[in-house]
């Protein structure tokens, strides 16, 4: 990777954040760009401003993705927000043990598990969806907050690697990782706060 980085003509990084692990690791800023990734605005249309209390998750079930953080700051979110429920569509090795411990933490009756699906339906539950949560401990960028925002889903998510360059505070709530009750407050602010709602739902498809 150190000799691919010092030797092309140009690269290209999905976010600030991989920009500068190129640099350190000794790309040439000069020929160091970050391109964004993208999202079909007309596949992922807004929804309504009227949502059901649905937490949602897309992505794979590995640990990188910090879903267990998530699955035990339900507890404190359901004691703000007794009729939420968390949507996880997706596939990957924890599946198991995620579902393991929401039955651990009691929670299971609010925690639904869905295998990986088309865009077009992920694009129906973002519509539905109060907020989407991307708990993550590392992240390049996250093709799935574009469409979020696309869909005019406020978001939660850890600040970390590029989902700070996506997810600003008119937006969204950014949490430290690996916290769940930061996690927790984050998600229950925004389930219950409908002014804060509304703005950043707004925001959010003009981002």
């Amino acid at each position: 990777t150190r000799w691919t980085l010092g030797h092309v003509t140009l690269a290209s990084a999905v976010s600030g954040s991989l920009r500068q692990t190129a640099l350190h690791l000794g790309a040439d800023p000069e020929r160091m760009e970050v391109i964004s990734n993208g999202v079909n605005t007309e596949r992922f249309p807004p929804g309504s401003e009227d949502r059901e209390e649905i937490i949602l998750y897309v992505g794979s079930f590995i640990e990188r993705k910090g879903l267990c953080h998530l699955l035990r700051s339900l507890p404190l979110v359901l004691g703000d927000c007794p009729g939420a429920r968390l949507v996880l569509i997706g596939e990957g090795p924890q599946k198991a043990e995620l579902a393991q411990l929401s039955d651990t933490l009691g929670v299971a009756d609010h925690v639904e598990f869905l295998p990986f699906a088309p865009q077009s339906k992920v694009a129906r539950w973002m519509q539905r969806a109060r907020l989407l949560v991307l708990p993550s401990t590392e992240e390049g960028q996250g093709v799935v907050l574009l469409e979020a925002l696309s869909s005019a889903t406020p978001i939660v998510a850890s600040d970390v690697g590029g989902i700070p360059d996506v997810v600003t505070p008119d937006v969204g709530i950014l949490v430290p990782p690996a916290n769940p009750e930061a996690l927790g407050r984050g998600i229950a602010t925004l389930i219950r706060d409908r002014a804060r709602w509304l703005s950043a739902s707004r925001a959010a498809r003009a981002r």
